[in-house]
């Protein structure tokens, strides 16, 4: 159908803004790869994160 317009004026989605960058590394890094707290303070140290 041509022009057809995805309509979701029924919908209720929040709208938030994205993270901002390196918001989610003690998640990420910490939570989801296991780093320690020390080893992710020395990838701050020498700005790899």
């Amino acid at each position: 159908m041509p022009g057809f317009m995805v309509k979701m004026s029924g919908s209720n989605v929040p709208i938030k803004h994205a993270p901002l960058l390196g918001a989610d590394n003690q998640a990420i890094y910490g939570d989801l790869l296991g780093l320690s707290e020390k080893e992710l303070n020395e990838l701050k140290e020498k700005k790899v994160i």
